[in-house]
């Protein structure tokens, strides 16, 4: 969980610093570049949902069969 936790915040950092270095660099007029912007936080944050949809339903589905009985639990290392 805390993987998945350092490598949210590595995303949101990582996009943060590419919104601010195509911000910067890009030889583009002011609306290109704010579309542009845009478009790429976006891409972004759907990516980011659609990861962490996907893996909040892996662990719905390993909490369904630990619930079940006579489950037995698994290291998670």
């Amino acid at each position: 969980m805390r993987r998945l936790l350092f490598f949210g915040v590595g995303v949101l950092v990582g996009v943060a610093v590419g919104t601010a270095a195509a911000t910067l660099l890009a030889p583009a007029s002011g609306d290109d570049l704010r579309k542009r912007v845009e478009n790429h936080v976006d891409n972004a944050l759907s990516e980011a949902r659609l990861a962490a949809d996907k893996r909040r339903r892996e662990l719905e589905a390993q909490l369904e069969q630990m619930m079940k009985p006579g489950a037995r639990a698994k290291s998670a290392r």
